[in-house]
């Protein structure tokens, strides 16, 4: 006879480690699964030493408490020229190369949000700890979401039938995989609206992708800008001015109008 609570605390107490070396996108894609687990595991983001304002915030805000935060240095020849080149990140490769004894020998699991495994899956060889599994951090839709490298993951957790079914299609499923929904929207469904303007007048949201082969910014950006801009003014009676200007995460120099 199977004993049940022994069989479900094998699958509990586990050390599972969410790696994070990008940008703030790929938090909300990934953090609510990471308090989840912290529940009945121990459950650490793995790091590189920052302010990471965002990312402390929103482990505030969904009652991560139980999540614990590794802030882990890269090399430190790498630092330096890091900061000599105004480096925000460290880079990836090193930052696995100074940490990976730690990473692989400490940890039942280790989750990427991007094809960043590379230096840990040449270094694990043909162990079968930690497993890696991977999480998206957005929606499938362009090549990149189809690379050979999700064949080199242990778990996939893949969102939506459409993304699977285009897995199968192209013989890029993984080892195991789990069909899930969006967690992204767990992460923000609760947050408070922030009120950008004095106004209830509509918010025009213009946000073009990042790279020039997909985005409409370069051809036609400032078009729709000025598009929006003579519309405003002909309105102006009724619909009293608004602009803001932000800055695109990934492309720091390209302003975004709403």
């Amino acid at each position: 006879m199977t004993n049940n609570s022994n069989s479900q605390s094998s699958v509990q107490n586990q050390k599972i480690g969410f790696i994070f070396l990008d940008e703030i996108h790929h938090i909300d894609h990934f953090i609510t699964t990471a308090i989840e687990l912290a529940k009945t595991n121990k459950v650490s983001i793995l790091t590189f030493p920052s302010k990471h304002t965002y990312l402390r915030d929103s482990l505030k805000r969904l009652n991560g408490e139980d999540v614990i935060l590794e802030e882990l240095k890269t090399k430190a020849f790498r630092a330096f020229t890091d900061k000599l080149k105004n480096r925000d990140f460290p880079r990836k490769a090193f930052w696995m190369k100074k940490n990976k004894n730690y990473l692989l020998s400490c940890f039942d699991a280790l989750v990427f949000t991007d094809f960043i495994q590379h230096t840990l899956y040449k270094s694990r060889k043909s162990e079968k700890k930690p497993i890696f599994i991977y999480f998206a951090h957005g929606l499938a839709g362009r090549a990149y979401a189809f690379k050979k490298d999700l064949t080199y993951f242990d778990l996939h957790l893949v969102t939506g039938h459409f993304f699977y079914n285009q897995l199968k299609k192209r013989d890029l499923l993984s080892k195991q995989n789990i069909l899930c929904g969006y967690p992204k929207i767990d992460a923000v469904k609760n947050q408070i609206r922030k009120n950008y303007f004095n106004n209830d007048n509509p918010i025009v949201l213009y946000n073009p992708h990042f790279m020039p082969p997909f985005s409409s910014w370069h051809d036609h950006g400032l078009d729709i800008l000025a598009f929006f801009h003579i519309l405003i003014y002909l309105q102006k009676k009724a619909w009293k001015k608004s602009e803001k200007f932000l800055q695109h995460i990934l492309r720091p120099k390209t302003y975004i109008w709403i």
